[in-house]
């Protein structure tokens, strides 16, 4: 139907246009990601200062970068507990002993109960550098 002569390529432009979109929305979701990765980068620098400073156990340090990974790239803040254990290799017990200690530092707080699910507080948000970005 578009090769007809009296709609005189008006598929084309649609189909340019159409592919501008795509491109314009691909070129921000690349910029989009680059600006995570930048603050991914600052944050993991962070994780040693942060360490020190709540006194924290290497495994929860293991659990609150988990947490800082999908505060920056999920579709969703929280991170269900047994996501937590399965992706670390620890039992759901074990996990929530180290969440228990992330709580306590005022890092990350649950944000479900069924499942049980925490985030980043806005405390964890500014201890790296995410509470300037919106996330």
């Amino acid at each position: 139907m578009t090769e007809d002569p009296l709609y005189h390529g008006e598929g084309t432009f649609f189909v340019l246009q159409m592919m501008q979109l795509i491109r314009d929305a691909q070129d921000d979701i690349v910029s989009d990601l680059n600006g995570k990765r930048a603050a991914l980068d600052e944050a993991c620098e962070k994780l040693d200062a942060i360490e020190a400073k709540y006194a924290l156990s290497e495994q929860a340090i293991q659990i609150l970068f988990q947490v800082l990974q999908v505060a920056l790239f999920g579709a969703y803040n929280e991170v269900p507990l047994r996501q937590m254990a399965t992706h670390i290799g620890f039992t759901a017990q074990t996990a929530r002993k180290y969440t228990r200690e992330l709580e306590n530092a005022g890092l990350i707080v649950p944000v479900a109960l069924k499942p049980l699910a925490f985030e980043l507080t806005d405390k964890g948000k500014r201890e790296f550098g995410l509470d300037l970005l919106s996330v």
